[in-house]
């Protein structure tokens, strides 16, 4: 690990100095805060993937589908790489799982971090496009929506390969936020960290917020019969809370430059602060699952069947048709073909 004495995150891997040792209550609150998130990321994100691929339940407009798969793919490997490190770094109150899951750690979180916001991005731009020109909409397929989101996993991955570039061994355990991190250690971060800062975080940001006030205000122009708002509420929520959930973290980059980097004159505040926006940045880990079950009435009905037991056969909702959203009545229940003449209704889309 990185010994370097600039004033990077390796400065607070002190958990005597810089950690909860003192605040019990504190740290074990913090470490249910971090179960629920896995707990609820193992489930909500696998059942999205199994919904969407396997059984094809998620009916929504095919551009969204794929986004959706990604940021699940996205939010578990944040859950099992960042949080679960993390609960037992809490429970133990130190690093105990070795310096190769520390650097694994480290840079997977930060990758996955960007490769979220991006996606996010991507999704919110997305959906403009689609309510803007109604003729792309209809011809936009889950394949174009795969080949955006590659090329989105491609591009985050410039944040590792620099950092590893830099120096590929500063990883250390960051007590402030119970988990690994990439130290920053080398003084080119002085000037450089503002600057990745800006491209891979600052900026997708500021991309969710503006798409989504367009999309909100262009959604609101469109005739009520012509639109039907499942895609659109669907989007809006989702970047809602991941604004939300970045907005403190953000604070703190911008901020950063100008706060007080010697450890031993930091104040309590900004420690505390620190973790505030550390913790808040787990809403965008399991809160998908939750606003898809809220927007997404086929993917409620295909929980509720699979906790109840139901047969498919009683599902009978009003959706969303996946190509223009236009209100459609879809039923579960198998459908006889016409065979040599024998009039029978076609099967399900």
């Amino acid at each position: 690990m990185s010994n370097k004495t600039y004033y990077g995150a390796c400065v607070y891997s002190n958990v005597t100095l810089y950690g909860l040792k003192e605040d019990v209550g504190a740290r074990y609150l913090w470490t249910c805060w971090r179960v629920f998130v896995l707990l609820s990321s193992l489930f909500g994100d696998t059942t999205i993937l199994v919904a969407s691929i396997k059984y094809r339940a998620i009916k929504i407009h095919q551009g969204l589908v794929p986004f959706m798969q990604h940021l699940a793919v996205c939010d578990l490997i944040l859950s099992t790489t960042y949080v679960l490190p993390g609960i037992v770094s809490l429970v133990a109150d130190e690093w105990v799982l070795g310096d190769g899951m520390c650097l694994a750690t480290a840079y997977l979180s930060y990758f996955a971090f960007s490769l979220n916001c991006f996606l996010i991005s991507g999704m919110t731009s997305g959906k403009l496009m689609m309510i803007v020109s109604p003729m792309k909409a209809r011809e936009w397929t889950k394949m174009t929506s795969h080949r955006i989101c590659l090329a989105i996993w491609m591009f985050c991955l410039c944040l590792p390969l620099t950092q590893y570039l830099i120096d590929g061994d500063d990883g250390c355990f960051d007590s402030r936020k119970y988990n690994c991190t990439y130290g920053y250690s080398p003084d080119i971060w002085a000037w450089f960290k503002p600057i990745l800062f800006f491209f891979m975080a600052l900026a997708p940001g500021i991309t969710v917020f503006v798409t989504s006030v367009l999309l909100l205000l262009k959604a609101s122009q469109v005739a009520r019969e012509s639109l039907k708002w499942q895609g659109v509420l669907t989007v809006l929520i989702t970047s809602g809370v991941y604004s939300v959930s970045i907005l403190p973290f953000v604070a703190n980059g911008i901020a950063e430059p100008f706060l007080e980097k010697d450890p031993l004159k930091v104040g309590k505040f900004q420690f505390r602060y620190y973790r505030v926006a550390c913790a808040f940045l787990s809403f965008q880990i399991m809160a998908n699952f939750y606003i898809y079950n809220m927007t997404v009435p086929s993917l409620r009905q295909f929980v509720l069947n699979k906790i109840f037991g139901r047969s498919n056969s009683h599902l009978n909702l009003k959706l969303t048709d996946p190509q223009n959203e236009t209100r459609t009545s879809i039923s579960a229940e198998p459908r006889r073909s016409t065979v040599n003449g024998i009039n029978g209704n076609k099967p399900s889309v």
